[in-house]
Formats: structure tokens, sequence, C-alpha cells
């Protein structure tokens, strides 16, 4: 692929660095995209950054704002402390999480006395919060503040669910520390008034486009997009940024990458021409038997060369409205089906070439009837 001019990384690096915004046209979608979840950790109101940069996570069905959090922390080594009680589990600490130091926002500090079930608690400052004293630099409820802790937000809302809300495609999570209002600080309103202390941006966008930019490799192309990827990380961090510069950031970024996912598939379709097609022979459901939690579990018969399969089950002979499953194991197992249903399974192999996916044919179903 052909390098980007100097030229080009000049005007994309001032667009960032002010607020312009760029209308970008989407370009045409892969033929198989993995379904992905955006998440970060934040400790924007001690003035401590990211703990956790905006970061792209697959995501497969069922799946949850906890079962996310927990892929990420897994990757990164964070130790999360979680507490449950009667109404769930939730997010209490993160050890290693607290630089010791805090830079707490003027804006939160300049948000005035706040009022709980008769108990008035001051906005923090930086020289009237606690110090922390939790062992192994604990980040956690009433740490600074006896109005702290963690707190989750879904697309810019705080979840009412918590961590067990399920997610989708295209969500952004954001777990972030509250030191004042057990959230206000971070744009919640006033559980008791309805009013909020701050209007703060949505950063979700931006949040994609910097982790888009990141997973799709286009970061540490250079030392110029490297600049760009920094420069757009400082933005998403400023606690309290404008929604234009905001905006102009992600627009940015989308658009240079539009050009480098143009030259890969400029790249890819000249490949595609000098290689012929690989076959992909015929999959064969190896067994499907019935498994504890009311599940089957379907395993394929191995196909030399394949790089994964692809599972369809439905509880009809015809498999309509099948969920489709891929995957690179040789088995997989079905969501919760009710007891004495009959679930059928077919499977296809599928060879990825060139970033492109060739499928084998469909093999014939298999049954197992759901007893326990």
């Amino acid at each position: 692929m052909k390098k980007i001019t100097s030229r080009i990384l000049s005007v994309l690096l001032a667009m960032i660095l002010t607020v312009s915004v760029i209308s970008v046209v989407p370009t045409k979608a892969e033929t198989k995209v993995a379904k992905a979840a955006y998440l970060t950790i934040e400790k924007f109101t001690l003035g401590q950054g990211f703990l956790v940069y905006p970061t792209k996570v697959e995501i497969t069905e069922g799946d949850t704002i906890k079962t996310v959090l927990d892929k990420v922390a897994k990757e990164e080594k964070i130790d999360l402390v979680y507490t449950t009680t009667e109404y769930g589990t939730y997010l209490s600490g993160i050890k290693n999480a607290d630089s010791g130091k805090v830079n707490i926002p003027s804006e939160i500090s300049a948000m005035g006395e706040f009022e709980s079930y008769g108990t008035k608690y001051p906005a923090p400052t930086n020289t009237n919060v606690r110090p922390n004293t939790n062992e192994n630099g604990l980040l956690s409820e009433m740490t600074y503040t006896d109005m702290a802790g963690w707190m989750v937000y879904l697309n810019n809302e705080s979840s009412m669910e918590g961590l067990a809300a399920k997610v989708k495609d295209g969500d952004v999570i954001r777990i972030q520390f509250s030191i004042y209002g057990w959230g206000l600080d971070l744009g919640s309103a006033d559980w008791t008034t309805g009013e909020k202390k701050i209007n703060l941006a949505n950063k979700d966008n931006l949040y994609k486009a910097i982790a888009d930019f990141k997973a799709n490799g286009t970061w540490k192309q250079s030392k110029s997009l490297e600049q760009l990827g920094n420069n757009a990380v400082a933005v998403a961090g400023n606690y309290n940024g404008s929604q234009s510069q905001l905006d102009g950031t992600a627009a940015a970024l989308k658009a240079l990458e539009a050009i480098f996912e143009d030259g890969k598939k400029a790249q890819k379709a000249e490949d595609a021409k000098n290689q012929a097609a690989p076959t992909v022979a015929k999959a064969t459901v190896k067994r499907v038997s019935n498994v504890k939690g009311c599940k089957a579990k379907a395993t394929v018969k191995t196909v030399k060369g394949a790089s994964g399969y692809e599972f369809k089950y439905a509880t009809n002979s015809k498999l309509k409205n099948a969920v489709v499953v891929s995957t690179k194991k040789t088995s997989i197992k079905t969501a919760k089906v009710k007891k004495k249903k009959t679930v059928y399974v077919k499977v296809r192999a599928y060879v990825t070439k060139n970033g492109a996916y060739y499928f084998g044919k469909w093999s014939a179903a298999k049954s197992v009837k759901i007893k326990k």
C-alpha cells in the first residue's frame, strides 16, 4: 500500500488540534464482521486520566457489561474487586488503580454543597479530600470521599441494570470513578431534584474512533499516525471537553481510517484477482448431545484446512429463524432451551484468505431432545 503523503497527515493533525468536522462517506462493509463493544476505565474526576484507554472488545451473544469488563481486565492484568448483595453484583474497587495523587477538576470543586437525606457534603477539592489509605493502591467505594465509587455507564447513560446489562454490537461501556454526589460529577442528575450539576459532552463517538484506529493497526503505521492517535487520546481525556472538539477529532480519525481501509481493500482486490478461491470441503455434524443447563452441545468433524466453522441451530427441523454462531473451535453449546424441545443443528466450514471468507456447503442436520 502506498504511503499517505505528509500533506494529508498535516491536514488531519490540524483537524484534531482544532474543532473542524469532516463528512465521511461510509465504506462498504466487509463480508463478515465480528460484533464488538467498546470499553474504557476512567479516573478523570481525580485528574488521573484513563486506567484503560478506549478498547475494542469482540463480543458474543449473551455478553454483559461484567463479562466484557472481565475480558479487558484479564488482558490488561487488572485486579477487579466485586461485591455481591441481594440486589446483585457491583464493582466495589480496583487494585493498583490509584496513583495517590489527585488533581480534581475545578468544575467539580465549584459544584457546591450536596445534600442527601439530611446530610450535607461539601464539594471535593484537592485540599479537603481525605488521603487514600487502602492497601495495594485500591481505588474503591468511599475512597477520598463518602460519596465515591465506581459507576457504570452504557451509551452515555448510567446503566440501570449495572454490570448485568446485556451488551449489543457497537455499545460503549464507560467504567468511571465518581467522588461527588454518586455520579453528579459524571453528568448524572440529582435523584432528589432531577437537576444536573454539570452537562458533559458525549465522548462515545470519539472513543469508538480511537479504539478502531488502534484495533485496525492504523495507529502504528508511522510516527505521524501515532502522534495523531496520541492527540486524539489527549482530547478524549479532557474532563470537560467541548462537543465540537470531540466530534471534530472523531471525524478526523474516521476520515484517516477510511483512507487506509480503501487502500487495504484495493490491495485485497488485486490479490484476489491473482489467486483462485479456495475449495472448502463439506462439514459434518459429528454429534449433538444434551448437556446440563437445558443446552445442546454440537461437535463438527474436523475439516482439513478450515479456518473455522459456522453452526446454526433452532428448535424446528427447517431451522427457521436459526441462531448462527461462528467459531474457530470444533464445538459449541447452544443457549438454554425448554425441556422436551428438540434442537436441530447444521454446520459448514469456512476458510479465510486475504481477508475474505469462503464457505463450504451446509451439512445435514442432526438433532437431540432436551431432557435435562
